[in-house]
C-alpha cells in the first residue's frame, strides 16, 4: 500500500511525537485508526510494520512510500 506524506503532514506533525508524527498523520488520514511511529517501525493495534530509517530524516517535502501490510489488516482496511 503507498502512504502519500503530503506537505500539510509535514508542516501539522511532529517528528518526535509516535501520536502526531507526518507518517501517523498520513496513516491516519488513508483509514487507519490506532497507528503509532515510532524511529523503525509502525505500531497498528497489535500489529508492528517495520518502516526504512530513511523516512525518520525528517524530509522538507512531500513523499511517498511503500509499506507492506500483513493480509488480516489489509482486508480490515479494505473493509471499513
Amino acid at each position: 500500500m503507498k502512504i502519500q506524506i503530503t506537505q500539510q503532514h509535514i508542516d501539522d506533525g511532529q517528528w518526535t511525537n509516535p501520536l502526531r508524527s507526518p507518517i501517523t498523520l498520513a496513516l491516519k488520514e488513508a483509514g487507519f485508526k490506532s497507528v503509532l511511529t515510532f524511529r523503525d517501525n509502525v505500531h497498528m493495534g497489535r500489529y508492528k510494520i517495520p518502516l526504512p530509517k530513511y523516512l525518520f530524516m525528517a524530509p522538507l517535502e512531500p513523499f511517498e512510500f511503500e509499506i507492506k501490510l500483513p493480509l488480516l489488516l489489509r482486508l480490515k482496511c479494505l473493509f471499513k
